[in-house]
């Protein structure tokens, strides 16, 4: 059983959608029509990753971003039965120059030579993995998954994971201290090249852009408090023939709201991971791979829900669950509203898969 990070996630929240729906039970997908909007996330992955690599972003983020609209197109057909509308088109269109506009903004903050910024070195991205797992009864799982990479802090000469993320609300550095995922990524490093990482430098980008401050009846240019950036305000002025003298106290915020850390497009901290929290997710996860193992062996009848208090709000399998629940026709559901998916979705990887001993870590 080749098991992801992501799965194994899904698995501990509740055995019952895992089973339905990862590709290690019965891979059920949704006949719903596919969200039409571009997921930035991939676009952004690969142009981040091959600007680690020292390749010319831009020209990787329009690869994926033409692989994904041809998967787009693809599955709408699929899953509908019609070729997607041309208004329905223009929604990928924008998502599209989002995408690149995103990187443009990025890069342009951070620079292209050093985007972890002065003390952070990439040593490699996009690390795609595969790491044996034996559990107690002698039958060997895999753990699969991709994380963004691993940098080195040149003053101290730690080594730290890299975690890009686009976010809609900033994230809680609290919680993140407390992720399972980035500690799984930490164990996998362990096992891969045998080095123990300090934690993980979260690099997040708020999927908007800086807005253009308005221009006033008077004709000069408004000093509300906006998501824009100094340079923005700047050109906007100079486009509009006014001194940047007379804008000196907004501009001067500007400029130190931009060199935060934390800011409304960009957020950047240190996320350190204990490694007694790394050395409990190892000793755990054979366990966890021979509960799945067990799940599947049963065809489901030890896939046992798992409803939070706060519901499931964002579960993919919210009618054939309550069908389960309440004893009614769960085979004309998965009939009329499900596929078989045995491939899941897509994901940003790396097409060199490295296993433990395989590919030494080179400081």
């Amino acid at each position: 059983m080749k098991v992801s990070v992501t799965d194994r996630g899904g698995f501990l929240r509740c055995r019952r959608a895992w089973y339905h729906l990862s590709t290690c039970g019965l891979a059920l997908d949704s006949n719903r029509p596919p969200a039409i909007a571009l997921s930035l996330g991939t676009a952004v992955h690969a142009g981040l990753g091959a600007n680690a690599d020292g390749k010319p972003w831009r020209e990787a983020v329009l690869e994926d971003l033409r692989r994904n609209r041809e998967e787009s197109h693809e599955a709408y057909h699929k899953k509908v039965g019609v070729p997607m509308s041309k208004e329905e088109d223009l929604v990928l269109t924008d998502s599209e120059k989002m995408a690149v506009a995103l990187l443009e903004h990025y890069f342009e903050h951070y620079t292209e030579e050093r985007p972890l910024g002065p003390e952070f070195r990439y040593i490699r991205s996009e690390i795609t993995f595969e790491i044996p797992v034996v559990t107690a009864n002698g039958v060997e799982h895999v753990l699969a998954g991709t994380f963004d990479g691993l940098a080195v802090h040149e003053p101290t000469g730690e080594i730290w994971l890299v975690e890009h993320k686009t976010y809609s609300a900033k994230p809680s550095e609290e919680a993140l201290g407390y992720d399972d995922q980035l500690t799984g990524y930490a164990w996998a490093t362990k096992m891969l090249f045998g080095v123990q990482v300090r934690g993980a430098l979260y690099d997040g980008l708020m999927k908007k852009l800086p807005i253009k401050p308005r221009e006033l009846l008077n004709g000069n240019t408004s000093k509300e408090w906006i998501d824009t950036t100094a340079k923005l305000y700047r050109a906007t002025l100079a486009e509009r023939g006014q001194d940047e003298k007379d804008y000196a106290d907004i501009l001067g915020r500007l400029d130190l709201r931009d060199r935060e850390p934390q800011n409304p497009f960009f957020t950047r901290f240190k996320v350190y991971i204990p490694q007694h929290s790394v050395e409990v997710w190892g000793q755990n996860l054979p366990r966890e791979m021979l509960d799945m193992q067990a799940v599947v062996d049963s065809k489901g009848e030890l896939a046992y829900p798992n409803r939070p208090w706060s519901g499931c709000w964002d579960c993919d399998m919210q009618d054939l669950c309550k069908a389960i629940q309440f004893g009614d026709d769960v085979d004309a559901i998965i009939r009329n509203n499900y596929h078989h998916n045995p491939h899941g979705h897509r994901t940003y990887h790396n097409d060199v898969v490295i296993r433990p001993g395989s590919n030494p870590l080179e400081v």
